[in-house]
């Protein structure tokens, strides 16, 4: 009696064990069948492409001193707003507890330009196949579209975006000032860098020596003159 039972809850678990293995497997492959329908999707979908190339984009100079592959790395150019936005294509390779992400630009060529930690803007939204999404709704691996408008620093999920949702890079360092005006800066900050009140006195004490002495000398010179007029004549 004990047999059959055990064999009987054995026979449970195992059609349980199978279940739940199907069960997860059907979730996983649906995941997948979603993830590959939204990678291969175009992502040029609703855009209006431009005339001109990424060569011929007005680049942001802060665009081309922190992203110096930005014109390499761009795949076309597109029209929203009546503005040109270059597009940029990445690999998302998932989002890090502080809120920021990783990644990793792929250029036309399919080569890599680096992997970047940007900070999304408030309420950012990114493509695809045409349809907007957040960070949390796109799973790793995805490739994503971001754009950059024309003359201006910075990366938005789609063209004509607010400019409060743009993502910059995490370790962003402000631009730098030119030399001259960082200087003038400084000197206005330092409480110490006072002009000084009274001329230094750069004079030493060789002047005064050479004034005692020629009142020495000129003194001896009265007294010996004096001395000779004061001798009786013979």
């Amino acid at each position: 009696m004990n047999s059959k039972l055990n064999i009987l809850i054995l026979a449970v678990a195992v059609i349980l064990g199978f279940s739940l293995a199907g069960t997860a497997f059907a979730q996983r492959a649906a995941q997948e069948a979603v993830l590959e329908d939204r990678v291969q999707g175009d992502p040029l979908a609703g855009l209006e492409l431009a005339t001109i190339s990424c060569a011929e984009v007005n680049w942001d100079r802060r665009m081309l001193a922190e992203y110096p592959w930005s014109p390499e790395a761009c795949h076309d150019v597109v029209i929203s707003g009546g503005e040109h936005w270059a597009r940029f294509e990445i690999d998302f390779l998932g989002r890090e507890p502080d809120g920021t992400i990783r990644a990793e630009f792929i250029g036309p060529d399919e080569r890599s330009h680096g992997i970047v930690n940007l900070e999304p803007g408030d309420n950012q939204r990114v493509l695809l196949d045409g349809q907007p999404y957040t960070w949390d709704e796109v799973f790793e691996g995805q490739r994503l579209s971001l754009f950059a408008p024309e003359g201006e620093f910075g990366f938005a999920g789609a063209p004509d975006a607010p400019r409060g949702q743009m993502a910059r890079r995490a370790d962003e360092v402000p631009p730098v000032e030119d030399d001259e005006q960082m200087r003038l800066a400084e000197a206005e900050e330092d409480p110490f860098a006072e002009r000084p009140r009274e001329l230094p006195a750069t004079a030493g004490p060789l002047p005064m020596l050479g004034l005692a002495g020629l009142l020495s000398l000129l003194g001896g010179i009265a007294l010996t003159i004096r001395r000779r007029l004061g001798r009786p004549t013979i």
